[in-house]
């Protein structure tokens, strides 16, 4: 799905206050992956920072959730944002800690195995929540029964101080299962929206002297912020492996709805990994030639616009410039490439030239 994501007033630095984009639009997919290149210093962490923070406010105004279809995570919050990086000392952890209940900010120096260790966490993160929503729709479906409802109305009439009725008692049982993993992930907890559902489950409760929060849980949906000052050392290691091309290709099942992956050069990825991301921000800093085969290789090729029409605009408006010094050398100037759901290039996330 293509949405506007509305960037207003980007800076670099608290020292240099280089506006980079005012009041633009860019489109983007949920469930994207986004590859941000430059050198050092070329404006990568100032963009990812900027996107990740209008996609999570954006976010916290829906809470359309729809408990019938849990796996369909459209308009909800976002859940978790987690930034990897060789150092935690990064100004995303301001962030992290002043705009969001669920913050994590993660050292991978503290992980042996880098990268294939986070995934196999999320991993396991993932699959907790996916078991036990469909716990959950089994558990709603049998409450919205009829018979359950009559029997546990009976019961409760009864003032029953012991329930000896094993569909009933499984019925409880799964619930405060249900219960551990969200008072585990408080911030999973939606409220029951139906009614029925709620009262009945209210009187359940009421059997084994508890009392029912009104709440179900909801599917997580992630943002991933790779951002590293040394990313291409420490991607290229976690890159070789058939985990991370996994975990590239299967962003929509974890629940990732979106992940940046800040990144020195592009021919760190090849194959089906450098396949596996759809968002590319190229900027200034890069020489031609770390660009000149990315046009082949996402199949961009049209009869209206050529691979040399691509290597001149990038070389004419974001091209890497030597003659510049140190001071001048970046300008946050950007090419941004969009794969899916159609192809796309603008210019400074403004002029559409593609």
């Amino acid at each position: 799905m293509e949405e506007n994501l509305k960037l207003q007033q980007i800076y670099g630095t608290a020292d240099d206050k280089i506006e980079l984009i005012d009041n633009v639009s860019i489109p983007i997919t949920r469930n994207s992956v986004f590859g941000l290149f430059g050198q050092k210093s070329s404006g990568k962490t100032t963009i990812q920072n900027k996107i990740v923070k209008e996609i999570v406010d954006r976010n916290k105004k829906l809470n359309q959730y729809d408990l019938d279809n849990p796996f369909i995570v459209k308009n909800a919050p976002i859940t978790n944002v987690f930034l990897l990086s060789k150092s935690a000392n990064s100004d995303m952890s301001t962030f992290l800690n002043a705009e969001t209940k669920s913050k994590t900010v993660i050292d991978l120096r503290a992980f042996p195995d880098g990268m294939d260790q986070f995934i196999k966490q999320l991993y396991e993160f993932s699959d907790s929540i996916i078991a036990n929503l469909k716990l959950q729709c089994q558990l709603r479906f049998n409450i919205k029964s009829k018979q359950i409802q009559e029997k546990i109305l009976l019961f409760t009439q009864q003032r029953r101080k012991r329930v000896d009725d094993r569909e009933i008692d499984l019925l409880f049982q799964v619930s405060k299962q249900i219960d551990l993993v969200k008072n585990k992930y408080p911030y999973l907890k939606v409220k029951e929206t139906n009614q029925t559902v709620c009262n009945t489950m209210k009187l359940l409760y009421e059997l084994y002297q508890q009392k029912y929060d009104g709440t179900c849980l909801r599917k997580h949906s992630i943002i991933i912020q790779i951002d590293d000052t040394s990313a291409s050392k420490f991607l290229s290691g976690a890159a070789q492996t058939n985990l991370f091309t996994e975990f590239l290709t299967l962003t929509r099942h974890f629940g990732i709805y979106t992940m940046l992956i800040n990144c020195h050069s592009i021919t760190l990825f090849q194959g089906q990994r450098r396949q596996s991301i759809n968002n590319y921000i190229l900027l200034q800093g890069l020489k031609l030639e770390q660009v000149e085969n990315l046009f082949d290789d996402l199949g961009l090729v049209n009869k209206n616009f050529s691979k040399q029409q691509f290597l001149q605009e990038y070389q004419n408006n974001i091209g890497y410039n030597a003659a510049l010094d140190q001071n001048e050398k970046y300008k946050y100037n950007s090419m941004y490439i969009m794969l899916l759901p159609k192809k796309q290039i603008f210019l400074n996330l403004t002029k559409k030239i593609y």
